[in-house]
C-alpha cells in the first residue's frame, strides 16, 4: 500500500502520530494527507537516508516502525490485507 498527498484514512491518522512522535511535525493529527503531512515524510526519509519522495510505501513505514521500536513507541499497525500485500511484493510484477 502506498499512502501519499490526499489520501484521507486511519492509517494516514496512524503515521501522522508516529512521526509527530519521532518529532517530525506533521501537521494537524486529523488522517488527512497533506502538505504538512508529506513534507514531514520526506523529512522522516532524508534523515533515514532513503528515497525521498514525501510518499509512504514499504519501505518507509518499515524505517518508521524500527524508529518507533527504537523509541519505545506504538508501532504503525497495518491490517491484515496490507500486511500481505507487503510480504508478497514479487507477486506483482510476476507477468514481467
Amino acid at each position: 500500500m502506498l499512502l501519499k498527498k490526499g489520501h484521507k484514512n486511519e492509517l494516514v491518522k496512524e503515521l501522522q502520530e508516529a512521526l509527530l512522535t519521532l518529532g517530525f511535525h506533521p501537521g494537524p493529527i486529523d488522517g488527512h494527507y497533506g502538505g504538512l503531512t508529506e513534507a514531514a515524510v520526506e523529512k522522516f526519509q532524508k534523515s533515514k537516508k532513503i528515497s525521498v519522495d514525501g510518499l509512504c510505501g514499504p519501505s518507509t513505514i518499515a524505517e518508521l516502525n524500527e524508529a518507533l521500536q527504537q523509541a519505545g513507541a506504538q508501532l504503525i499497525k497495518l491490517p491484515d490485507v496490507l500486511h500481505q500485500e507487503l510480504e508478497e511484493p514479487d507477486k506483482l510484477l510476476g507477468w514481467v
